[in-house]
């Protein structure tokens, strides 16, 4: 197939090549440019059908590094006020429970992520299984079994931990599984550990929530707050909890987090210490601006983190604290704060994405050799550079494909 528009954005720096075509064979990409060779092949122009004030752009498909598909049937149902902690508690009692009820919100997040232009997914499951309802979706997925445990729940969230990869399959080129110890107010420094540890010893992904909110300092820092009576409530509390004393950056680079490419989701609240051992080490940062929006954080340090050297990607975290679940909004949102160029931002869903889940090789870029993920928006003509039209809120995702291949799903 050779897909043809006013213009793509080739390689990783997002060339723009105008007009531009895409050559896509046994699901990779095999030529680009303005002058791709017709012969022996069908074509799709989609600079047909659009308005004389328009533009069409193929784009690398976007990249999702943080979200939970399976809390997409909460859209709405959920209510903030002021406690993250009050809101996870509420959020643990309504999540399903039956698996026809999370294959059904799994299955509408990963439509909901294809119609708005992501063709890969970084989800977290808190019982391991929702990569069974992704399998056999036209998506790319990076599956995370989350597991949680501390104090006197230790030594069972050890014995899951494993039981729960065993559980899945192996890796092949369209899926990828990964192990989500929680956070560190909920999971046990021992689990941690045995997390990175199995995760050395089978080549797993690794992703966990850090630095969320206040309380999360508070428990980590003097052994107090909120997280301690939740766990006292719980039973969970023991000897073995004991308060770090410091920021939890400070924390992850204790445990080992900061020595392997893991993803750090949120990362809300930093100093400059923090961003200077994060930019020393090989994890990326997810930051979620919905979310970050929903739960009134303060002013994310995303822009400090990357003028340091920190890989910084984009999440949508879940449709429980997100009205849609749309990388192009994220990056839409951080380009209209301002402060960082379009170029960066792109980055941000695609390139850096890719790099954060290890994934550089395959996907992230238009670029001979990789797969055919793509999106085609349709943008308006005017000012301003291809990219930096590409990030207004006026863009439509035309369509998204998977492997050179356009999806129904998508649409």
């Amino acid at each position: 197939m050779i897909f043809r528009a006013d213009c793509i954005l080739a390689g990783d720096d997002f060339e723009e090549i105008s007009p531009g075509a895409v050559r896509v064979e046994d699901g990779r990409i095999v030529e680009l440019g303005s002058d791709v060779s017709c012969s022996g092949s069908s074509i799709v122009d989609y600079r047909q059908g659009v308005g004389p004030d328009q533009r069409t752009v193929i784009v690398p498909g976007l990249i999702d590094c943080h979200c939970h598909l399976e809390l997409s049937n909460l859209a709405g149902k959920l209510d903030y006020h002021g406690s993250l902690v009050r809101w996870l508690g509420e959020l643990v009692a309504r999540r399903p429970k039956r698996w026809s009820s999370q294959e059904k919100a799994v299955r509408r997040g990963a439509a909901a992520s294809l119609a708005n232009g992501t063709t890969t997914v970084a989800d977290i499951s808190a019982n391991g299984r929702s990569w069974q309802a992704l399998m056999d979706l036209p998506i790319r997925k990076v599956c995370f079994a989350e597991i949680v445990g501390t104090g006197r729940k230790t030594g069972r969230a050890l014995a899951k931990l494993r039981k729960k990869i065993d559980a899945m399959p192996d890796d092949d080129s369209t899926f990828f599984k990964g192990v989500s110890p929680h956070a560190p107010y909920s999971t046990g420094l021992e689990v941690y550990r045995e997390a990175i540890s199995l995760a050395a010893e089978r080549r797993l992904r690794l992703t966990t929530h850090l630095a969320e909110d206040p309380a999360e300092i508070e428990f980590l820092k003097t052994g107090g707050g909120p997280w301690r009576k939740v766990l006292k409530a719980l039973g969970l509390w023991d000897q073995s909890v004991k308060p770090f004393g410091g920021s939890p950056v400070e924390w992850a680079k204790e445990v080992g987090l900061l020595d392997i490419p893991a993803i750090l989701a949120h990362v809300n609240y930093v100093d400059d210490r923090d961003i200077e051992l994060l930019a020393k080490g090989k994890a990326s940062v997810a930051y979620c601006p919905a979310a970050h929006c929903y739960f009134n954080h303060t002013d994310h340090r995303y822009r400090d983190m990357i003028a340091a050297g920190v890989n910084v990607v984009l999440g949508n975290d879940s449709l429980a604290c997100n009205p849609q679940l749309s990388i192009l909004a994220q990056m839409q949102a951080v380009f209209q704060a301002g402060g960082l160029p379009a170029r960066s931002v792109f980055a941000m869903g695609t390139t850096a994405a890719a790099k954060a889940l290890g994934l550089e090789k395959t996907i992230g870029s238009l670029a001979i050799g990789k797969q055919g993920d793509l999106a085609v928006f349709i943008i308006r003509k005017g000012p301003g550079s291809v990219l930096e039209t590409a990030l207004q809120p006026s863009v439509q995702v035309a369509l998204t494909m998977f492997e050179g291949s356009p999806n129904d799903r998508s649409r």
